[in-house]
């Protein structure tokens, strides 16, 4: 459950309340990354938590070194690679606007095909407009792990905007689209 402004077990500080439900959002990420490490089959997503946490009007933004799914590398570094406008777009994008989803049914660039390594790291300003995570990411297939930034603007409990930040040069490195001297 996404905690809301008034129940009684949420914190009153402002990071705190958004960390809170920054962290309650992401349950599904923390699942996969508990899956995956006990090397687990993952059957279902649950997306419902991250979706009851968006304002209408949410705006979801990619954003990366290079997009592994068309490899169009000529793209600058941080280059929008996706964006979602509206939280019934955004649930229609990730899941077909189902709360709960069977793998088979979740498409290409999912999060089927993204794995969560070391748990999430999660950091706010003091206003609780803004929180952070950190992470370890790859694609199922590639062996190289990427760090990546989330980062979420939270305005009268609900998630407002989300930009996600994928280092992809292990990707470039595995691919031997860039090689390290």
């Amino acid at each position: 459950m996404i905690p809301k402004t008034g129940d009684s077990d949420m914190a009153t500080n402002p990071a705190q309340r958004s960390l809170a439900i920054v962290k309650a959002s992401l349950k599904h990420l923390e699942s996969l990354h508990e899956a995956y490490k006990d090397g687990l089959e993952v059957r279902t997503i649950d997306y419902q938590p991250f979706y009851d946490s968006l304002s209408d009007d949410f705006v979801f933004i990619t954003r990366t070194t290079v997009s592994p799914h068309d490899g169009d590398y000529s793209r600058p570094p941080w280059s929008v690679v996706g964006k979602e406008q509206g939280k019934v777009e955004m649930m229609e994008a990730w899941s077909g606007g189902k709360g709960q989803v069977d793998v088979k049914e979740v498409g290409q660039g999912s999060l089927v095909k993204w794995e969560v390594g070391a748990p999430l790291e999660y950091f706010s300003n003091a206003e609780g407009t803004r929180v952070v995570v950190l992470l370890q990411e790859r694609y199922s297939g590639f062996s190289e792990w990427n760090y990546g930034a989330m980062v979420f603007n939270v305005h009268n409990g609900l998630i407002t905007r989300y930009e996600h930040l994928a280092d992809m040069s292990g990707y470039l490195v595995e691919t031997g689209y860039l090689t390290i001297a």
